[in-house]
């Protein structure tokens, strides 16, 4: 992320998942990693960009229906073994854009809880992006 309103002086590691065997009983956990308004797999970002540059209510709208989309069934993340992440889970969204909140609401991403970050994504050109999980046990320090 790159934030908007006090950046840090130098790029720092803010906090990463790892996971770790859990038994038959443990609760489901995902994490499923940040995803911007681009297809994956393509050659480049910059020439598949979702209304590259538009940060219009409207592009906005579509930019997070996008990554709504790559998030959730049928994409290449949700196909992975145990992707299908239990609901509710937590959403976070980075974006220095408007955000649409009603488009997440909308497709049951908020149920866990939403938080917003005031950043730029960390791929140029991208305006939005988003990631989900649900873990069983998180620790802050």
């Amino acid at each position: 992320m790159c934030p908007q309103i006090e950046p840090p002086a130098a790029p720092a590691l803010f906090a990463f998942s790892y996971t770790v065997p859990a038994g038959a009983a443990a609760a489901a956990t995902c994490v499923v990693a940040g995803g911007g308004e681009a297809p994956e797999f393509k050659p480049n970002y910059r020439d598949h960009i979702v209304r590259r540059g538009d940060r219009s209510p409207e592009g906005m709208r579509e930019k997070v229906r996008f990554v709504m989309g790559l998030m959730g069934g049928g994409s290449p993340r949700s196909a992975a073994p145990g992707a299908t992440p239990p609901s509710p889970r937590p959403t976070r969204c980075t974006t220095s854009g408007a955000l649409v909140a009603d488009e997440i609401v909308r497709h049951g991403a908020a149920a866990g809880g939403l938080t917003w970050h005031l950043c730029r994504p960390p791929v140029e050109g991208l305006d939005y992006e988003m990631d989900v999980r649900r873990t069983a046990r998180e620790m802050l320090r």
